[in-house]
């Protein structure tokens, strides 16, 4: 004699979705491991407000080894980004020996030394670590000759490890949503 195993209540059923994001949502917020030699990160680049020629620009960068002597301090491995519009858009992928990063800092080069990428023209992109500014010099914007900047822009930018879910979070909120999906589908099912 087969018995059917009981059904859950709604609330049961809410009360487990709502575990399953919640636990997702606290692996997303807790605090991140230490960083190593292969963590990708977002690189956001805005442009000072006084010379707004492009809209923010977003690159990426990869960790390489760690600088020996540095503690936390990694060279550069992998580094993009592109500045300007075209056609005068520039994409920074050649590497330089003083393009290192700091992960406690999140600020390139030593202190207060400037860390240098490089287009494959030789188009040089300062980061300064003093105050997350950047500058370059790589391409003329017509917009910006009449204040007196024709080959300099100017902003700060800002670097985050790029977050890359692990595998147990992404299966609890797969399981919370459906859970979330059965739920409405017994709702429909009574009102039909």
């Amino acid at each position: 004699m087969s018995t059917t195993p009981p059904r859950r209540s709604p609330l049961a059923l809410r009360a487990l979705a709502s575990s399953a994001l919640l636990a997702v949502a606290a692996a997303a917020s807790a605090p991140a491991a230490a960083a190593g030699a292969g963590d990708t990160y977002t690189l956001t680049l805005t442009y000072d407000p006084h010379n707004l020629v492009a809209p923010p620009t977003v690159g990426s960068f990869m960790l390489g080894a760690e600088v020996a002597g540095h503690p936390g301090v990694f060279a550069v491995s992998d580094f993009g980004i592109v500045i300007g519009v075209a056609p005068d858009a520039w994409n920074y992928d050649e590497l330089h020996a003083e393009l290192d990063f700091d992960t406690t800092t999140g600020l390139f080069g030593g202190a207060g030394i400037a860390a240098h990428a490089f287009t494959s023209y030789g188009d040089q992109l300062d980061l300064n670590s003093g105050g997350n500014t950047w500058k370059t010099d790589d391409f003329v914007d017509f917009h910006c000759t009449d204040d007196g900047c024709p080959d300099f822009h100017y902003g700060t930018y800002a670097a985050s490890l790029a977050a890359v879910p692990e595998p147990g979070s992404i299966a609890l909120g797969f399981a919370g949503l459906g859970v979330l999906a059965l739920i409405a589908r017994r709702r429909r099912d009574r009102r039909a």
